[in-house]
């Protein structure tokens, strides 16, 4: 069984050092030859070579002439029957110079490792990984909403301070107290 065990989406430098790393679980090599990857910036990429069992494949963007998105990318892998068989994708803008890992605790963003074995969730360093299903950037909704409701606090308490100054607005508008 092939699976798609990490892929580098965001090079440092030029895009064109990308790369995506097949992983094969069985313990029998298998041709490649009939398997295609598919990513969201282009047609199904057809794959040839040779992958040994429990071995890494390293298909670079040079030799098969996909291109990967920098942010809310994915990966599918398509077996030579057409059916899905694995894909990896993740939200926000990936980190640039780290490669999206998937292991057996999840699927983080790490140094990479093409050709080797991942980098364990536990064994990425702190600065160096983000879990998949949280969004990279921070919220941009907080600040404006903050923004917003500290205004409309100082706008009251602006209109209760004059009110309460000016006896004539504040029987207006308050009646007699």
């Amino acid at each position: 069984m092939l699976r798609v065990s990490e892929w580098l989406p965001n090079p440092a430098g030029k895009d064109d050092a990308e790369w995506i790393e097949i992983f094969n679980t069985s313990l029998q090599g298998l041709s490649l030859d009939g398997w295609r990857i598919v990513t969201p910036k282009g047609k199904p990429v057809p794959l040839r070579g040779w992958i040994p069992g429990e071995g890494h494949a390293v298909l670079t963007r040079r030799d098969f002439k996909f291109s990967l998105r920098n942010s809310d990318g994915a990966v599918a892998l398509y077996d030579p029957s057409g059916r899905l068989v694995d894909e990896s994708s993740y939200r926000g803008l990936a980190p640039e110079g780290q490669s999206a890992n998937r292991g057996k605790s999840g699927s983080f963003f790490a140094m990479p490792t093409p050709g080797a074995a991942n980098a364990a969730f536990g064994e990425a360093l702190l600065d160096e990984r983000h879990p998949f299903d949280v969004p990279l950037k921070p919220s941009t909704f907080l600040p404006p909403l903050a923004m917003m409701l500290g205004a409309a606090a100082v706008l009251a308490a602006m209109t209760l301070f004059i009110f309460l100054k000016h006896e004539r607005l504040s029987e207006l508008f308050l009646g007699k107290y």
